[in-house]
């Protein structure tokens, strides 16, 4: 398994992307399968954007609250729904953002060859305590 890491501002675009409702590079929008939503109501992208991004305000040092890992298979393997949920799961909490203490909300694409999972995270934890260190991430 392999994990690609970005940081940014925009937790609207990046869950309206995980959402398969935006454009981008060449591809035309799909369907994403919700896999995951911890600590907010599930609903639209920009809806689960405002929560998120109420939550992130409780930190006035972060600029780039939004964590987005690519959680990739090699191209073949067979992963059930179950071992993807588990996988981010796991990968969150190694990351040291629990899902018990994070907001998370986990987009399945099949717009590839491989199997792949978008992760999105609120770096600010839910009890506004110390965000989500970016530093090392690679090694996390």
């Amino acid at each position: 398994m392999i994990a690609k890491t970005t940081t940014g501002n925009d937790f609207e675009g990046a869950l309206t992307y995980g959402a398969g409702q935006r454009q981008g590079r060449g591809k035309e929008p799909g369907e994403a399968p919700l896999l995951v939503v911890a600590n907010l109501i599930p609903g639209t992208p920009r809806e689960m954007a405002q929560d998120m991004r109420a939550v992130a305000a409780h930190s006035k040092k972060i600029q780039k609250p939004v964590w987005h890992t690519v959680l990739s298979w090699k191209a073949g393997e067979v992963v059930s729904q179950a071992q993807k949920v588990a996988a981010a799961q796991r990968y969150c909490e190694l990351i040291g953002a629990p899902i018990d203490w994070h907001q998370v909300v986990v987009y399945e694409h099949r717009d590839k060859k491989h199997a792949h999972v978008h992760i999105y995270l609120n770096r600010v934890p839910i009890d506004g305590g110390p965000a989500l260190r970016t530093d090392n991430n690679f090694y996390r």
